[in-house]
Order: C-alpha cells, then sequence, then structure tokens
C-alpha cells in the first residue's frame, strides 16, 4: 500500500477516490473510465512520462474487456488527451468509471483539451 501512495504523490494522480464506487465490476462500455497508472507502470506498459491525470481519462467504446462478465480481456475507446484510438490490455488497468467531478477536475486542470470531452462523446455515440 505504501508503494501507490508514493507513485500517487510523486505523479499527482487520479485515485479510487475519484471513480464510482464499485464501479471496477461495472461494464465500461461507453463510459469515462479512469486509468491506473500504477499498474501500467509497475507492468511497464506505460512509459513514465506520461504517467499523468492528463492520460488517466480514457472513453472506454467496446472490446469484450468492457464486461465483466465476458472472458475477453481488451477495451477499446479514445484517451481523452489527445484523441488517440488504442486499447487498453485488461482490466486491471483500469480504477473504475470517472465520477462527473473527476471529469470536471481533468477538464480545469486541462483547459486546451477540456473541449475532447465532448467532441470524443458526440464522435462514439
Amino acid at each position: 500500500m505504501g508503494t501507490m501512495i508514493t507513485i500517487e504523490k510523486e505523479f499527482d494522480l487520479f485515485t479510487k477516490d475519484d471513480v464510482l464506487p464499485g464501479s471496477h465490476n461495472d461494464n465500461f462500455t461507453g463510459k469515462w473510465v479512469v486509468l491506473d497508472m500504477k499498474t501500467s507502470l509497475e507492468n511497464h506498459w506505460m512509459k513514465v512520462e506520461f504517467a499523468n491525470k492528463l492520460n488517466q481519462l480514457y472513453f472506454a467504446s467496446s472490446g469484450f474487456g468492457c464486461d465483466p462478465n465476458k472472458m475477453g480481456r481488451k477495451i477499446f475507446g479514445v484517451f481523452a488527451s489527445d484523441f488517440d484510438n488504442g486499447y487498453i490490455t485488461c482490466r486491471e488497468e483500469i480504477l473504475g468509471i470517472a465520477k462527473p467531478e473527476t471529469i470536471e477536475e481533468w477538464k480545469r486542470l486541462h483547459p486546451e483539451v477540456a473541449d475532447h470531452i465532448e467532441k470524443i462523446e458526440k464522435q462514439e455515440r
């Protein structure tokens, strides 16, 4: 647990407090999720320079991994920071569904890309 606190403080990351309680077990399809940078860093799926709040918000659009009851693991979607279409390898990389106030904080912290939220939602729905 101490390592997690260090990583979160060092990189100023969103945490489990920034997602809807229990939402890690929900279906992610069509939802904004918060990536777990701790897991991504520990497993070398993410470069250290990308471990920040800007890169933690992800719109999950499809994939068997969106549904906790499916055997598949991949979650396809779009990163809010740069419109990059990609996939998340597995659910373990996701903290849960972002709280509305987390999305608002993200917009406030990154006004230069705040309009990406609405654009991605329109594009994906």
